[in-house]
């Protein structure tokens, strides 16, 4: 392959627009590779793409469910910001002398926070039913710690 500026010997040809040292890389393909290599190329994404291929026979949630999905993404979120801050508070109170939250509230809020987010995960990649009661789950995971912790 040569570059598009040179002739059958390789040698380079100056034109109106470019100097006599600068080349253009574009390659040329003959017509009946490149149909070849695309037909090729399209074979192989095609095999690559089915392994995350969504099977007809799968269900896919609705826009209620994705809100739902969505509303407990965010209370999961909360409570895993919730956590961050105790125990910011916690290192803060701790270093001037105070009592801070208490590391029971934090232990609490560390394990809610893991299960819920792994959890969330499970309703993020499983379908219908699956994702259901794991958005369902994270939800009470999170509401029942903020009610023991700070309600109660």
């Amino acid at each position: 392959m040569r570059p598009t500026g040179a002739d059958e010997n390789g040698a380079m040809r100056a034109s109106a627009d470019r100097g006599a040292d600068e080349v253009t890389t574009r390659p040329r393909i003959a017509a009946g590779k490149y149909r070849e290599s695309t037909e090729e190329y399209r074979e192989n994404a095609n095999q690559a793409t089915d392994a995350f291929h969504i099977g007809d026979d799968a269900t896919r949630l609705g826009a209620v469910g994705r809100a739902f999905r969505g509303l407990t993404g965010a209370l999961t979120a909360g409570l895993l910001v919730l956590t961050v801050v105790l125990v910011g508070v916690q290192l803060w109170g701790s270093g001037l002398g105070g009592v801070g939250p208490g590391w029971q509230m934090l232990l609490g809020h560390g394990l809610a926070s893991a299960a819920a987010l792994l959890l969330q995960l499970v309703a993020d990649r499983g379908r219908r039913a699956v994702a259901l009661w794991g958005s369902l789950a994270a939800m009470l995971v999170v509401i029942g710690t903020l009610t023991y912790w700070w309600w109660l």
